[in-house]
């Protein structure tokens, strides 16, 4: 066992020593050498989860669908890194069936822990509208350009992350006021990691859409490290649930 956690402490550590190459070779653009950086932390995140998993003998359902929402990202972290519209729109697909997939395994993990509740809450709609308005106030004042097709992709999206986010904030901390042993790790792997998540992908949303901000490194550099840090915060979760 005390390999599989040198294994997962390694995987961690690679993919944070590895970002920074990856955010340097993607400034001039895309190429072999960023998408292979890209790849390497991809594949760190998810070699995590398949490590807390064999660490935590976790075959809940929870670890299932949380291993497939990584396995998700990392096909659309692979077809996002290319030029071409309908790859670019396999990755984005990829992505969205990870946020379905992440939500199914709060869902399982819900009916497994709170057999007695209903699937949505009041209070998970009252902040995933919250969200979603919060989202629209900062496209107006930002004077956000967005050609009319891409919203088409970005609000369906942006209503399943938030979906995604709530869910995860709203059960972790449930999870935790119930007093399990681990519940105080689970909920800030799940609960920061699914904010990072929301917060990268909001700012994605201006780095793909709105020629102001394409060339934005710090914007960049926000996106890219909430985004691996959330991920792998949300493949460690993995380890935390019972």
């Amino acid at each position: 066992m005390t390999v599989f956690y040198i294994l997962l402490a390694l995987a961690f550590i690679i993919e944070m020593a590895v970002t920074p190459f990856f955010l340097k070779f993607q400034r001039p653009g895309m190429s072999w050498k960023s998408r292979t950086t890209k790849m390497i932390c991809a594949t760190m995140f998810v070699a995590i989860g398949f490590l807390c998993y064999k660490i935590s003998a976790n075959t809940t359902e929870f670890a299932r669908f949380m291993l497939f929402g990584l396995i998700a990202s990392w096909f659309g972290d692979l077809f996002l890194h290319f030029k071409k519209i309908y790859l670019v729109l396999i990755g984005g697909i990829s992505f969205f069936s990870a946020h379905v997939l992440y939500t199914i395994a709060y869902i399982k993990a819900q009916k497994a822990s709170f057999p007695d509740e209903k699937i949505f809450v009041w209070q998970e709609i009252i902040g995933i509208i919250a969200v979603l308005l919060i989202f629209v106030l900062i496209a107006f004042k930002t004077k956000l350009q967005i050609k009319k097709i891409a919203l088409c992709g970005v609000i369906p999206y942006a209503v399943m992350i938030t979906i995604m986010t709530i869910k995860a904030i709203s059960f972790s901390v449930r999870y935790f006021m119930t007093g399990a042993e681990s519940g105080l790790l689970l909920m800030l792997t799940l609960s920061l990691g699914a904010v990072l998540f929301i917060l990268s992908d909001g700012s994605i949303v201006f780095l793909m859409f709105d020629d102001r901000y394409r060339k934005d490194i710090p914007l960049k550099n926000f996106n890219i490290w909430t985004y691996f840090i959330g991920q792998a915060l949300l493949a460690f979760s993995i380890l935390f649930f019972a």
